[in-house]
């Protein structure tokens, strides 16, 4: 993506609170091209703000690797949890996922009894098998969908990745029921993850992370689309730990998210040992201390509500 092509925020009100002037925040690279991406932040709200127009071009085949069985359980395990939380002793009924991967989540909500589907925009090879009978291929944006439709809505990690978030959060309130809630989990760009680590920090990733949300900015954005008991958590700690044990990692490698890609299959070790041997042996030798540092400080996050991922909830009012 070239420069003309990047749209420049500063001097222009904020996309989610219509806030005035926006200051600039940091620079980071985006760890596949190379490519460099300001982020400006907004001072009323928080949200911080990738300035790159059009990211699609950043998601190649190589950017969707293959999670492990056994984490991808654990995290649809916390995910099924949460949602039968918010659902409470209401019997189970449908649920749209937006940003859905390669559907496991939808496929574990179906086997607690939702009637589930989703939506996805990544290639049907990156579908799980028997999901895609489940599955919408498009933006949700220009996908249509009766009003008044689901009894929840869930985005985990994906609220981040679309350029009009304030045009989701109206259309979520459209096609759920009143008193149908809403799911979001994503990145917390006030997080003491985000602090420590800058443009180093794991859950940046631009220029794919197009919003770096923070509490203010999410609570406002439900606030003004008719949202209410709203409240924000800590999201998965798979997701706040591992935060803490790249980005710690990525301090010392100048290869980022090696340990990331290596456990996704998005590089074999054989490969990493030829194009990266330094970096490599740098990431073996500071495991064992970045996992001990990772689990101190994802405890310590989520003791001061400073998790790296956070978790959002809210219902549409009656």
């Amino acid at each position: 993506m070239t420069s003309s092509q990047q749209r420049s925020f500063i001097g222009n009100s904020c996309p989610l609170c219509g806030a005035g002037d926006l200051e600039r925040f940091l620079s980071a690279s985006d760890y596949i091209s190379g490519d460099r991406f300001d982020v400006v932040r907004c001072l009323r709200c928080g949200a911080a703000i990738t300035e790159a127009h059009d990211a699609a071009g950043y998601y190649d085949e190589g950017y969707y690797g293959q999670r492990k069985s056994f984490v991808e359980g654990a995290v649809n395990s916390f995910r099924v949890r949460k949602l039968s939380r918010m659902a409470g002793s209401d019997p189970r009924k449908e649920l749209l996922d937006i940003g859905c991967g390669n559907g496991s989540f939808l496929m574990a909500a179906r086997r607690d009894g939702w009637d589930a589907q989703g939506t996805e925009i990544a290639p049907s090879s990156h579908i799980m098998t028997g999901a895609g009978a489940f599955i919408r291929s498009g933006d949700f944006l220009r996908l249509e969908f009766p009003a008044d439709r689901f009894d929840g809505v869930t985005l985990w990690h994906s609220l981040e990745h679309v350029t009009d978030p304030a045009g989701y959060i109206r259309k979520i309130g459209s096609v759920l029921k009143p008193g149908g809630f809403v799911m979001i989990e994503v990145p917390d760009i006030d997080s003491l993850q985000a602090e420590a680590f800058g443009e180093n920090w794991f859950h940046l990733d631009v220029p794919r992370h197009l919003f770096h949300f923070s509490p203010e900015s999410l609570k406002r954005l439900l606030e003004e689309n008719r949202f209410t008991d709203i409240s924000v958590r800590p999201g998965s700690f798979i997701y706040c730990y591992f935060g803490w044990l790249q980005s710690i990692l990525n301090k010392v490698s100048r290869r980022k998210n090696l340990l990331f890609d290596l456990m996704n299959g998005k590089i074999s070790a054989r490969e990493a040992y030829a194009k990266h041997a330094r970096d490599m042996m740098t990431t073996v030798a500071c495991v064992p201390f970045a996992v001990v540092f990772a689990a101190l400080f994802s405890v310590l996050g989520m003791c001061l509500g400073r998790s790296g991922v956070m978790l959002v909830s809210a219902r549409k009012k009656s």
